[in-house]
Parts: structure tokens; sequence; C-alpha cells
């Protein structure tokens, strides 16, 4: 077990400096979008992508703080690891539905290209 560790190690440290930058990301494109500097589409697939990011950095996270604890002391490592893997499938439900889904006007608007055009 302990030949893993130094591999373990380096993916938790990754994992977690970029869930790090993939919010820091978010914030930075939230405070551009208040202040009216991100155009569509940017607006929302920056801020969707960097929660995206950061749901699965944090479940990579979750998953190698499980593998460095040692057997038969790891049961909140396990609840974390659920509660991670429950957190990233619900975040990419959301915020791929929130990327590619139309808008109302987009929806039904008659023109090349939408919805109701096809």
């Amino acid at each position: 077990m302990e030949n893993h560790r130094p591999a373990t190690a380096r993916l938790a440290f990754a994992s977690g400096v970029s869930a790090f930058a993939a919010s820091w990301a978010f914030f930075a494109a939230s405070v551009l979008n208040m202040l009216g500097r991100l155009e569509p589409p940017w607006d929302v697939l920056l801020r969707a992508g960097s929660s995206l990011a950061t749901a699965v950095f944090f479940l990579a996270l979750a998953a190698c703080v499980h593998a460095w604890v040692p057997r038969g002391h790891g049961p909140w490592s396990v609840l974390a690891l659920a509660f991670a893997g429950i957190y990233a499938t619900l975040a990419s439900i959301v915020y791929v539905t929130w990327m590619f889904e139309p808008t109302p006007q987009e929806a039904f608007a008659f023109a090349p290209g939408s919805f109701v055009y096809m």
C-alpha cells in the first residue's frame, strides 16, 4: 500500500490546486458577468464550465483522500467520497443542461438553426 502513496499525493495536490483554480475562475467569470463584460454565450459557458470542472476535481480529490486513509479508519472518507460523487453527478446534469439548453427566445425563433425551423 505504501508504493502508491506518492502518486496519490501528486494526484491529490493537482486535484486540489485545479479545484481551487476552477473556483476562482467561476468567481472571476461571475464578477465579469455582473459588470456586463461577458457577452453570450461566454457568460454561461465560463461560469458553468468552471463549476463543472470544480465538481470533477473535487471528486478526484475526495477519491485521493479516501485512498490515503488507512484501512479501518475511513468511514468519513467513504462518506466524503459518496457525497462528492453525488455532487459531481448532479453538477454535471445541471451545468451541462445550463450550457446547452436554449433560451425560449432561441428555441421558438423561426430562423435557420432553431428548433422550430427544423
